[in-house]
């Protein structure tokens, strides 16, 4: 006698699979990158956004004056290119082999050749009149002045450096294993305890507080780069990258969360449209806009 009633019990609930409910929106919009490979990072200057990566001997430059639509660069770098940065009335993007590429408008690149033995850029940034790039093995690059022609290698207690910011008149560099180092010249660098053993890939500064995340939702804060707070997001993914723009700080990683504080130490999550990993943040001042990029060709605008 229950045949009926389980019957239209399982007809009931056939006649919903196929049209789920509608998941939240995302203030986050997917655009065309015109490519299937990795992007690794991305920065905003005078001429718009420029976002670089590649693959194996071959390397990748895009730009974009609006976030949305985006152009090819040519490059005869020849390497994965890993980092970039504005400053100075330049980018200056980074990769394998010591390359280090220079550009006033994102689409004119010369290269320079840094200092043989790094092996692999991984991010850099400008401040008190140098240029730092991170690399492998500990190593690092500092140009010796703001002009980016000539660099010098600076070899620190690591295995690995990723991230490198500055702010407040000092450099944080951040890697594997939790290593935090930090400096006021950029060439005699101080080891502080970060508390963690997670690796981090990614440190950025602003509103007077410098932020590293990185593995397992790793999160960490300073006011002085010296002394360092964890912080607890919602879930705990792969972070990496952070960026600070307009009063904001993002984070982002593997997966399909976009992370946002005003100060730092309270997060709240932003859906991604989609499970990705993402690997770059830049906030376009002008255009009051943030780009992610990432993994296989992968451009948010925001």
């Amino acid at each position: 006698m229950f045949l009926v009633p389980l019957l239209a019990l399982i007809l009931a609930s056939c006649a919903g699979e196929g049209t789920p409910s509608p998941g939240p929106t995302s203030p986050w919009r997917s655009v065309p990158s015109g490519t299937a490979q990795d992007l690794l990072g991305v920065a905003f200057g005078s001429g718009g956004f420029v976002a670089v990566g590649g693959g194996p001997f071959q390397s990748l430059i895009l730009t974009s004056t609006d976030g949305s639509s985006w152009t090819q660069r040519p490059s005869d770098a020849g390497v994965q290119l890993t980092g970039i940065a504005y400053a100075e009335g330049k980018y200056l993007a980074v990769g394998f082999d010591n390359v280090v590429l220079l550009s006033s408008d994102g689409i004119s690149w010369q290269k320079v050749n840094g200092p043989q033995g790094v092996g692999y850029l991984n991010e850099v940034a400008f401040g008190g009149g140098r240029w730092v790039a991170t690399g492998a093995f500990g190593y690092l690059l500092v140009s010796q002045d703001a002009s980016a022609q000539s660099w010098q290698v600076v070899n620190l207690d690591a295995n690995e450096l990723t991230g490198v910011a500055y702010g407040g008149g000092r450099f944080v560099v951040v890697g594997q294993l939790g290593k935090i180092f930090t400096s006021t010249d950029a060439l005699a660098w101080q080891e502080v305890p970060s508390g963690t053993n997670r690796n981090l890939g990614s440190v950025a500064y602003g509103g007077g507080l410098f932020v590293a995340v990185g593995a397992g939702g790793t999160l960490l804060t300073s006011r002085d780069g010296l002394s360092w707070t964890s912080q607890s997001l919602p879930s705990a993914p792969d972070l990496r990258a952070v960026a600070y723009g307009n009063g904001t700080f993002y984070a982002v990683g593997s997966g399909n969360k976009a992370y946002v504080s005003q100060d730092g130490l309270s997060w709240r999550e932003e859906t991604l449209p989609g499970e990705y990993t993402l690997t770059g943040l830049a906030y376009g001042q002008t255009l009051g806009r943030w780009v992610a990029v990432g993994f296989s060709g992968t451009i948010f605008r925001r």
